[in-house]
């Protein structure tokens, strides 16, 4: 019983040799793999809270960011389509809103009217029957230059809500990727926790 003892004992002593070895390696592993990753002094809980946080965020700007685009996209194109040679065919909202449009083709319908009405009593050889044609077609030249703007600026604002929107999609994909790689350190991290508990406890046990 005494040889039986002695050996355990010797067997125990081996293993708590072992074990004590391997707690400090655990924690060794467990230090450094914090000192790695220096974000850690932050709980991991409370970064990805913070990552959660950001992304909805950013998901929000990003919508908004990508529905105005899609509003001006469908405005230029409204413009595009309604650049008609005709100033009374020109129905497209973004024109009938714009003041100066509006002036001109109230100014084109009465020079129509005027020219109707003198084509009666005058002949369309008459000089102010030229003359009135001429205007009008001062006044088509006025609205297409008018239209044209609008055109510029519509593309402009385009351009600069696709860069917003890149933007947007950058630093969104950018969180989402923080949030994954938090998530894999997440579980490296319990698992050199788990690692050194579980031997600390064998350890004691021992």
């Amino acid at each position: 019983r005494l040889g039986v003892t002695t050996s355990s004992l010797q067997w125990l002593g081996e293993q708590l040799d072992t074990l004590k070895q391997g707690l400090e390696g655990a924690e060794i592993a467990l230090h450094e793999f914090t000192e790695e990753h220096s974000n850690l002094a932050v709980s991991l809980d409370d970064q990805q809270n913070i990552v959660a946080s950001t992304l909805d965020q950013l998901s929000t700007q990003l919508n908004t960011t990508r529905t105005r685009r899609i509003e001006l996209a469908a405005r230029l194109s409204a413009l595009k389509d309604a650049n008609d040679e005709d100033p009374l065919k020109v129905f497209a909202t973004p024109i009938m809103s714009n003041a100066a449009v509006g002036h001109l083709r109230e100014r084109y319908r009465t020079l129509l009217t005027e020219r109707d009405s003198l084509t009666v009593n005058l002949g369309e050889a008459h000089p102010k029957m030229a003359a009135i044609t001429a205007q009008l077609e001062t006044i088509k030249r006025e609205l297409r230059g008018e239209v044209d703007g609008l055109i510029a600026s519509a593309q402009s604002d385009l351009h600069e809500i696709e860069q917003v929107e890149k933007g947007d999609q950058q630093a969104f994909d950018a969180a989402n990727r923080l949030g994954v790689e938090l998530s894999l350190q997440e579980i490296t991290y319990r698992r050199l926790q788990r690692e050194r508990d579980n031997t600390s406890k064998l350890y004691g046990t021992i």
